[in-house]
């Protein structure tokens, strides 16, 4: 039984071009590096429902699904992706930088639950897109099918598996994988994502859920969710020039001199692109901004953002689902 299903997986792995896809080992971005924090016990899906914004209801063998930890105030601890692993076990794939201290944050909460912490420090991790329809395939990885941190898949296995697997794709640097999240509005950790913003500011309304029940922070989502009234948007920037100084950098336009933040940049001269957290106020395509001496436009309206139940109701108010 064994060598057949080993057999059907390599028929499987072999029918897949993996040329055809761009591959980045996560491990390999320092500033962008995944650690997983592995929740097992019996009440590790009812304990994650009330710590995290998405919904962990339904969440498939081989899906990733995008979710926040936040404060009581609704803004952002961390970013993380869902998983499951090893049967019933559950893993949150988090940015190494913040891994230890949602760590002790998860473990702070667990009062009676039969919950276990650990870190799954025996995986790596890598994001595969292009390929077309195909799926990619390699022995002894696992795929899920991811939209974030960047779609459109998450490879996880042990660290030689998945760097076997990454070096028969078109290996990504970090400036590629730049230019893959800005294509997708996919916002970073450190970059896009900070511990002063909510989710709805910088692309994450899709981490979110509405109906499932209480979790820490609803409260402050349901109302913005009810109003629509975020002041600041995640949209794509065109420039004339890539700026010389570090990110994030202060984006200014007539009439108010706190525009925004530019918070991601590929590409060089007149072909320079990047994401931004701006003003709603100018999240308008073809919108002028500045930054020192480089001429900027907005390219894009809100992504990822939450328009609230105010442009669709005259109700002012919210369902928060399930008690």
């Amino acid at each position: 039984m064994g060598s057949t299903h080993a057999a059907r997986r390599c028929a499987y792995d072999g029918a897949v071009n993996l040329a055809s896809f761009h591959a980045v080992d996560l491990a390999e971005l320092s500033a962008e590096s995944r650690t997983l924090v592995e929740v097992r016990g019996a009440d590790a899906r009812r304990f994650l429902q009330g710590m995290l914004s998405a919904d962990m209801e339904g969440i498939g063998a081989d899906e990733a699904r995008p979710a926040a930890l936040l404060t009581v105030k609704g803004k952002l601890l961390c970013d993380a992706v869902v998983m499951r692993v090893d049967g019933d076990g559950m893993g949150l794939l988090l940015p190494s930088t913040q891994a230890d201290r949602v760590l002790a944050e998860l473990d702070r909460h667990i009062i009676m639950d039969d919950v276990q912490l650990e870190l799954g420090t025996h995986r790596s991790f890598a994001v595969l897109w292009g390929g077309g329809d195909a799926r990619p395939a390699a022995d002894g990885v696992r795929i899920y099918d991811a939209r974030h941190p960047a779609p459109r898949w998450i490879a996880c296995g042990p660290s030689a598996a998945v760097r076997g697997l990454v070096d028969r794709c078109a290996v990504a640097d970090a400036e590629t994988w730049t230019s893959h999240r800005i294509d997708t509005a996919s916002p970073a950790w450190g970059y896009e994502m900070t511990a002063d913003r909510f989710p709805t500011e910088i692309g994450l309304v899709h981490a979110i859920s509405y109906d499932k029940g209480c979790y820490r922070g609803q409260e402050p989502l349901a109302r913005i969710h009810a109003r629509g009234q975020v002041n600041r948007v995640l949209v794509k920037l065109s420039a004339s020039g890539r700026p010389d100084d570090g990110l994030p950098l202060p984006l200014h336009a007539e009439g108010r001199e706190n525009a925004g933040s530019w918070t991601s940049v590929t590409g060089a001269s007149a072909k320079t692109r990047g994401l931004a957290v701006v003003h709603r106020s100018v999240a308008i395509p073809g919108t002028v901004l500045r930054c020192g001496d480089v001429s900027i436009r907005v390219a894009s309206g809100p992504l990822g953002d939450d328009p609230g139940l105010a442009k669709k109701t005259k109700s002012n108010t919210v369902p928060l689902g399930r008690r």
